[in-house]
């Protein structure tokens, strides 16, 4: 089989897979809407298994999609070998050794420094009301038959503080993004570090008096080989081996 003949099969496979893990999302949403309105009672074992039993068949279908995927892996992998590129991390780091900071880089290092304080007050704020009403142990002295209210109430307080927390997240993660790529654009324009180039050279340097220090003690064994050496050193090894242990 062709390249381009699997290439088009894991497309095909792919999206597949994609339409079917949304839509045993929706799935699960709709069966979790219908069981809050199912009644008084809603998060009952019946009212549960009776909406999670409709969708069975696409949980399973979607299952088996997966577990077809790591067979197709297997079995037909992909012929093209591609170095991965570094990652805007390893990028920047890079550029932070070999470059020098410029007043832009040290700029969007202290704006991320801010954002990342904002989103920690805005997430422990969002953290602080759940905590609360967890450790008011009143809120969880209901009826044992009924638990019902109790949860209904700490999911109407969970739900929006964990919503905020995820969109402020999202937001933190896009701007600090962009901040770090505005940051590696400004280390790029700026010029090299005068320690790396040293360092390079301090490197090469190294590098020659290892190798020329390796081949002379190769020349050295080879010649001490030739004249015997091997011998002498062999015999005073074992007269101070026996020496040692009282054998002599």
């Amino acid at each position: 089989m062709s390249e381009k003949i699997k290439s088009r099969i894991r497309l095909i496979y792919g999206i597949c897979l994609s339409v079917l893990v949304v839509a045993v999302g929706v799935c699960f949403a709709v069966s979790c809407v219908a069981i809050y309105k199912s009644g008084a009672r809603p998060f009952t074992y019946e009212s549960i298994g009776a909406q999670f039993d409709v969708i069975r068949i696409p949980v399973f279908i979607c299952l088996g999609a997966i577990i077809g995927g790591f067979a197709l892996a297997v079995f037909m992998p992909s012929g093209k070998k591609t170095l991965a590129s570094p990652s805007i991390s390893e990028k920047l780091t890079r550029l932070r050794l070999r470059r020098e900071m410029t007043d832009g880089a040290r700029r969007e290092v202290k704006y991320r420094r801010v954002l990342f304080a904002v989103g920690a007050a805005i997430w422990t704020l969002c953290a602080v009301p759940s905590v609360i009403y967890m450790l008011n142990t009143d809120n969880f002295y209901l009826d044992a038959q009924n638990p019902n209210p109790s949860i209904i109430a700490f999911m109407k307080l969970l739900l929006p503080c964990v919503s905020v927390a995820l969109g402020v997240g999202v937001v933190i993660a896009s701007i600090a993004r962009a901040s770090v790529l505005r940051e590696i654009a400004a280390l790029e324009a700026a010029p090299k570090r005068e320690v790396v180039e040293k360092l390079k050279k301090n490197t090469r340097v190294i590098f020659a008096v290892r190798a020329a220090v390796l081949v002379i003690a190769a020349v050295f064994i080879v010649v001490g080989a030739l004249n015997g050496g091997l011998a002498d050193v062999l015999a005073k090894a074992i007269a101070i081996c026996t020496e040692c242990i009282g054998l002599g």
